[in-house]
């Protein structure tokens, strides 16, 4: 967090950490900069020496601060659920199509009441892509990525689409609506009744 003291407006600053390199913070920055959507957090600018991102600043904190790791009311599911689909429409429907690839709490943030995806990879749909950005070839969060991502741990070859997103989205609202993530060999109705059958059913079709 920091003041523009010339624009005077609050903004976020983002520095490479030892998981993202300066190489890899750059080439997020620019895709998440190429996007210009109300539920997308915005990027200002890149300052070259020392290296920084500036980005729009979200008052409202991130949605894992927010729930906690606490089950949250559907409705309080639904309000997120539909800001991030309306990104996600976005993102999938540009030209050459475009993939988060990291859809998680972390990465969902509260601006001015509105949620706001960001910190995703934004790449184009069917590159061959090794990594989340240059190391390891697993792109994305182990516990929301879908197997295609998985699988690039022991297949180079495999081609992403926007199913990797959904699977993502289903794995995040279960996680929402339960408190808790979703484990090898689990249903997703295991800890979804009464209520939340109609819910389960939409998750199931996201997985």
């Amino acid at each position: 967090k920091a003041e523009d003291k010339m624009l005077e407006r609050i903004v976020a600053i983002k520095a490479p950490k030892e998981e993202m390199g300066q190489t890899d913070l750059i080439l997020q920055a620019k895709q998440q900069a190429s996007l210009n959507h109300p539920n997308l957090i915005q990027v200002y600018s890149i300052n070259p020496d020392p290296l920084f991102v500036v980005l729009e600043y979200a008052d409202g904190g991130s949605l894992r601060s927010i729930a906690q790791d606490n089950p949250q009311t559907y409705g309080a599911v639904s309000r997120v659920a539909k800001d991030c689909i309306d990104a996600l429409t976005y993102i999938h429907s540009r030209n050459p199509k475009r993939l988060h690839l990291d859809l998680k709490p972390e990465n969902i943030l509260l601006s001015d009441s509105t949620f706001k995806l960001t910190d995703g990879l934004f790449m184009r749909e069917g590159l061959i892509y090794e990594g989340s950005m240059s190391s390891p070839k697993l792109a994305g969060t182990p516990a929301y990525a879908s197997p295609e991502q998985k699988g690039r741990l022991d297949k180079e070859n495999i081609k992403l689409d926007e199913r990797s997103d959904i699977w993502s989205f289903g794995m995040m609202l279960y996680e929402m609506a339960t408190g808790r993530v979703l484990e090898a060999g689990e249903t997703v109705r295991d800890n979804l009744a009464g209520n939340g059958v109609e819910f389960a059913r939409i998750i199931d079709k996201c997985l």
